[in-house]
């Protein structure tokens, strides 16, 4: 079941990335245009295409953080330790508190604990951030007995 919802959420990632992602990249760059035709010469209309075009870039973040939530690339590429520092990362930018993390011997995870292992650190720091008020957020995760 678990290989299942990883193979539909590589989909919807990738469907995202291609249809989505390519459409909002395509809108920035007509406001860009639009913007340069209008100018100067109509101070509040440009202001309205910046602001417009902010909201696009915007999106476009807030898509690429959705892709990678869904579909980890870097947890094939580079494994799951660097999977996790970099939701880390990604996460600090967008928590005002203090996000720790610590790990030990993960690296010889076969895959479909190293995706639940991932999942479940996702999980817990999502959880933290959405439903308490913290100003930290720490976790440790190792590996003992085998």
């Amino acid at each position: 079941m678990m290989k299942v919802e990883e193979e539909e959420r590589r989909r919807i990632s990738r469907e995202l990335h291609d249809e989505v992602g390519q459409s909002l990249l395509v809108v920035r760059l007509y406001l860009e245009m639009i913007q340069g035709m209008v100018g100067d010469e109509n101070k509040p209309a440009s202001a309205k295409l910046a602001d417009t075009r902010k909201v696009v870039e915007d999106t476009i973040v807030e898509m690429r953080r959705l892709i990678s939530a869904l579909s980890p690339s870097v947890l094939q590429a580079l494994g799951l330790p660097a999977s996790i520092r970099q939701f880390v990362r990604n996460l600090g930018r967008t928590f005002p508190g203090r996000v720790r993390v610590r790990m030990s011997e993960l690296d010889e995870l076969p895959e479909g604990p190293k995706i639940m292992m991932y999942r479940l650190v996702q999980e817990c720091f999502t959880n933290a951030v959405k439903h308490s008020c913290a100003d930290n957020v720490s976790l440790q995760v190792s590996r003992k007995n085998g």
